[in-house]
């Protein structure tokens, strides 16, 4: 049986982004936690991230022994950090995304008045 309790996450996934600043090349690791009992489909979402700055474009080889070597502390980073605000839990108003097909019939109906 499955443990409920709201401390422990259902589940955890982290995802590494990499990409150029202009400047640098940023790794921006994204830290996922999903908890039951939350909002009112029962589950909450908390994200926190942290950075890292490679400077010099790092190849797949480096990515790979960068992890290896400092995944783990990237991870305790992330995990440390204040949660950044979802869209659900910042309270924004804003309509849910229209079904693409259906706001194509509406501008079409639109255009053709």
């Amino acid at each position: 049986m499955p443990d409920s309790r709201p401390d422990i996450p259902a589940s955890i996934s982290a995802q590494l982004t990499v990409f150029f600043d202009g400047r640098f090349w940023i790794g921006v690791l994204e830290h996922h936690e999903l908890r039951r009992g939350g909002d009112t489909i029962g589950r909450a979402i908390t994200v926190r991230a942290a950075r890292h700055v490679f400077g010099a474009e790092p190849s797949d080889v480096e990515l790979y022994d960068f992890l290896l070597a400092h995944g783990g502390a990237l991870i305790d980073r992330a995990a440390a950090s204040p949660p950044i605000p979802t869209s659900g839990s910042a309270g924004s108003s804003a309509a849910p995304r229209p079904n693409p097909k259906r706001a194509a019939r509406r501008a079409a109906k639109e255009a053709a008045r």
